[in-house]
């Protein structure tokens, strides 16, 4: 009996792992691959709302972890008109550096689209995610889970951070 409740307090306190990527998204959103990513998204958005976060795959940090978010804007720009990029910012998850970055894609006839950019890497692997939401703010009532589930994005074997303090 003491094994079974184990079993399932353990079972349902990991978060999933998708391709070396571990996060605990909040209860009854969605959660799909689209293109080999995954996208998160709420499920009880308002019709003319858009709100997704979407990551791919953990991959090993090739030469730093600047250097591989300059490849992921570059790559969401050759793929998205990009508008505008801010300040990238350097931040401290525990043991986990961060980098992060806002800026605004065209939405092809959608109106413009907010993108806040950033990658997690742990000194060997590294995660890229994109928020994606329509406007200049995200919805109020998503804005605590959005920052729970980003607190919870990191590479495969990387402890879950307990607080975030920007460094630069």
């Amino acid at each position: 009996m003491i094994a079974s409740l184990t079993f399932l307090v353990s079972t349902f306190a990991e978060s999933p792992d998708f391709k070396g990527v571990v996060f605990e998204a909040p209860t009854k959103w969605s959660q799909k691959t689209i293109q080999g990513a995954m996208m998160i998204s709420p499920a009880d958005l308002k019709p003319d709302e858009i709100v997704s976060i979407v990551f791919s795959e953990a991959r090993p940090i090739e030469k730093n972890l600047r250097q591989d978010f300059v490849n992921y804007i570059g790559g969401i720009e050759s793929k998205l008109k990009v508008i505008s990029k801010g300040k990238l910012t350097t931040w401290k998850r525990d043991s986990l550096d961060v980098l992060k970055m806002r800026g605004s894609i065209d939405g092809g006839g959608r109106g413009t689209f907010t993108a806040l950019y950033q990658i997690v890497g742990n000194g060997k692997t590294a995660v890229a995610c994109s928020i994606i939401f329509k406007g200049e703010s995200l919805p109020a009532r998503y804005q605590k889970p959005i920052a729970s589930l980003l607190m919870t994005i990191r590479p495969k074997g990387s402890a879950k951070p307990k607080s975030e303090k920007q460094v630069g």
